[in-house]
């Protein structure tokens, strides 16, 4: 009786196939991709080129931000179609609006973020501050401290 040694030939060429092809996919974001936060994205991506203060005041929709995003990338921004969608979700989030609005009535919301860098910033900072007149109702507070724990990853 012959055996034959060929039989798994064709199943390893489709492992290997669909390997590659997932490999070579351009809409699979990398792992070094997937773990870069959208903040992060528009501090390496946008401020290249914008001032930071300018292009952080930037609000609109996520469709139009979207379009602005894909016109820089027209003009040769190296911004991918995973990172642009993730760039324009960050800057059209209310959320931001809300932490902008809110937060910058006060302070400079560069000195918020390094708060919360320290791991100075919690859901008790934001009551002091409703304590000390800070016109934040107790729903946006918990949408304000949600949104800069997902945005800016940076203390544990």
């Amino acid at each position: 009786m012959r055996r034959n040694t060929c039989s798994g030939l064709p199943v390893m060429t489709l492992i290997l196939a669909l390997s590659v092809s997932a490999a070579c996919d351009p809409k699979r974001t990398s792992k070094t991709e997937d773990s870069v936060s959208a903040h992060e994205l528009f501090e390496s991506k946008c401020t290249q080129c914008h001032e930071r203060s300018q292009a952080m005041g930037l609000h609109g929709s996520e469709e139009s931000i979207l379009q602005m995003v894909k016109r820089m990338r027209a003009k040769g921004a190296n911004v991918s179609e995973v990172q642009a969608m993730s760039i324009a979700q960050f800057l059209s989030s209310p959320n931001r609006a809300l932490f902008d609005q809110r937060c910058s009535t006060c302070h400079d919301l560069q000195i918020v973020l390094d708060a919360h860098k320290k791991g100075e910033l919690t859901e008790a900072t934001l009551e002091k501050m409703k304590e000390k007149g800070a016109q934040i109702s107790d729903p946006e507070a918990k949408e304000i401290f949600d949104f800069i724990k997902r945005s800016y990853p940076y203390a544990g």
